[in-house]
């Protein structure tokens, strides 16, 4: 039944990506997935940020509820900076998923063990490691394979249908990424995906890295964006929340202004005031990352 419910859930996100794209004001459309920033306060360059402090547990969980509310279970992402840092993170995987929210968490680098079986046990439904640019310490790259390898054998552990992916920057020349991805699937990595920088454009050998990377259909890919074609909105609009409660639609553009549980500034009073910012996002080519979307389909593993 569960399972059921979850697949009913799934198929309404679908309708709301397809009516993100058209035309109309924030209150016509509803985000598809929620996207936790735990350590980032800053917003794009131009716009003011709020001065507020970080928020705690307490008010992460009422905020998951309010969104939950009014989405119903909805796909909730950890990402941004150093997410690995925030003391945060598996309480909020295990509290999303007790609002059937499946969890994923995107990690720029390396987790102790203990963590990393901690998040498995609590429910986390999919990790996303990526790696570094070409030019980063090897330490790195290193600690992102070894905590791969830590999720792989916690998953066998406990008996979780936990989605491993290993993001690859499309900087790499196609021969090194060739290797990167032969050894993510070494260390028990379901799928690889190309990733670009947010702050750079494509290198002009990302077709062909993309290609070397032999990736996983199951995993998007900016494929977009490498061939100049990119789709407004893609993965339908989402709601961003920074560590102190700013709310954004796109990483990149205005502020919609800062969240407050349980009152008029509460998630949906406060995007029926986001139509500047949803507008501002359908005309970038890249409003986020894309290494958020993958995998396409996220159950809560509760």
């Amino acid at each position: 039944m569960k399972m059921l419910e979850q697949l009913i859930a799934q198929g309404r996100v679908a309708a709301r990506r397809a009516r993100a794209r058209a035309p109309g004001s924030a209150a016509s459309v509803r985000p598809t997935r929620i996207v936790l920033r735990l350590n980032d306060f800053a917003v794009p360059d131009g716009w003011a940020r709020a001065s507020g402090a970080p928020l705690d547990l307490d008010t992460w969980r009422a905020l998951l509820v309010d969104f939950t509310q009014w989405l119903g279970p909805t796909r909730v992402t950890i990402a941004g900076g150093r997410p690995e840092a925030s003391p945060l993170v598996e309480d909020l995987v295990r509290f999303a998923n007790r609002l059937e929210c499946p969890t994923h968490l995107v990690l720029p680098g390396g987790l102790e063990p203990d963590r990393v079986d901690a998040l498995v046990g609590r429910g986390l439904a999919a990790v996303t490691l990526r790696l570094p640019e070409p030019d980063a310490d090897a330490a790195v790259r290193e600690a992102s394979f070894e905590t791969l390898r830590l999720f792989r054998d916690a998953r066998i552990d406990w008996e979780r249908s936990l989605t491993l992916l290993m993001a690859v920057p499309l900087s790499y020349t196609p021969g090194a990424a060739r290797e990167l991805s032969a050894s993510a699937r070494n260390f028990g990595a379901d799928g690889v995906l190309g990733c670009l920088a947010t702050d750079r454009p494509a290198p002009m050998a990302a077709p062909a890295t993309l290609q070397a990377l032999g990736a996983d259909e199951r995993t998007p890919h900016p494929l977009a964006v490498v061939t100049g074609a990119p789709r407004p909105l893609p993965g339908g609009a989402r709601a961003e929340v920074l560590s102190d409660g700013t709310l954004l639609v796109s990483s990149f553009g205005p502020p919609v202004g800062v969240l407050a549980a349980g009152g008029a500034s509460g998630p949906l009073e406060l995007w029926g005031a986001a139509d500047d910012a949803l507008e501002a996002a359908r005309g970038m080519a890249r409003p986020w990352d894309e290494i958020e979307l993958a995998p396409a389909v996220l159950l809560s593993r509760r």
